[in-house]
């Protein structure tokens, strides 16, 4: 089955063409759908042109990220995969933030989206730098000096959410920038330059994911057939409540996905043997 990745973000998930809203690009050429043809992988486009990670815009309603994100996801159902690329709207100089308040509404989204997708699935890509005459009259005044400062700051902020939290990791400035009349959207070359780069990212994530299901779905069977034999030839066991662990989600049918962890302590004779057995979903 194909993986289902969800694409969380703003206009440049959108495809907003640069001077020409409410135009989008076609599928084809923004990113999710270079990321698509890449990869093989199915996008959940979720983007949305001002959308900020948790402020509300105080000209246009329903421009929350964290406020729209229950229903997105709800709709999404349970995606293999996750990339969220927010931050830009949240530089506009009406908003006052800082990289930490920034990167403190994008962690409430991190974890709405990581009751769907497991932290080694999600994809945080900070976004590409503002321009630097980008607050010109010409261009998108809302911004300001201090948000082109401010839009250079965030991939700090972001690597050390994702190294945090477990997630990884993509600096959209190190491979594409602004469209150099717009200084805010990417044109098509940039679309291409960033579908790369999420794609190549992607593929290696649900590679390292596969073999952890994998290892995971055969030590439980080696562990059950013990438990088994140990049943089978009288010896005692004793189970102790079950405790959480962590949680790796494979529903793209390429393993069999396990939700919890259960410890088992096993005797035989005067040893003990210590299992970890999963539940599986």
């Amino acid at each position: 089955m194909t993986a289902r990745v969800l694409c969380f973000g703003d206009s440049n998930t959108w495809g907003y063409i640069p001077g020409n809203y409410p135009s989008r690009m076609d599928f084809g050429t923004r990113w999710p759908g270079v990321m698509a043809r890449l990869s093989g992988f199915h996008p959940v486009e979720a983007g949305l042109c001002g959308r900020t990670a948790w402020v509300d815009d105080p000209r246009v309603p329903g421009r929350n990220g964290l406020a729209a994100l229950p229903g997105i996801l709800d709709e999404a159902g349970y995606p293999d995969l996750a990339v969220v690329m927010l931050g830009t709207n949240d530089c506009k100089a009406c908003y006052r933030a800082t990289p930490d308040l920034i990167g403190d509404g994008l962690e409430r989204c991190l974890d709405l989206i990581q009751e769907r997708v497991p932290a080694p699935g999600i994809l945080l890509v900070s976004p590409v730098f503002l321009g630097e005459d980008v607050w010109l009259p010409e261009n998108d005044p809302e911004f300001s000096p201090e948000s082109v400062a401010l839009s250079r700051k965030l991939p700090e902020t972001y690597r050390a959410i994702a190294e945090r939290r477990g997630h990884r990791f993509l600096a959209a400035s190190d491979y594409t920038a602004p469209e150099a009349g717009d200084e805010e959207h990417l044109d098509p070359a940039g679309h291409l330059r960033l579908g790369e780069a999420i794609s190549r990212e992607l593929t290696l994530m649900l590679s390292e994911i596969r073999t952890v299901c994998s290892h995971a779905q055969g030590l439980t069977q080696s562990a059950g057939e013990l438990f088994g034999f140990m049943l089978r030839t009288g010896h005692t066991c004793r189970k102790p409540p079950a405790f959480s662990v962590f949680s790796v989600s494979c529903n793209s049918g390429f393993s069999v996905p396990f939700s919890r962890i259960f410890r088992l302590d096993l005797r035989l004779g005067e040893t003990t043997f210590i299992l970890l057995l999963t539940t599986f979903t």
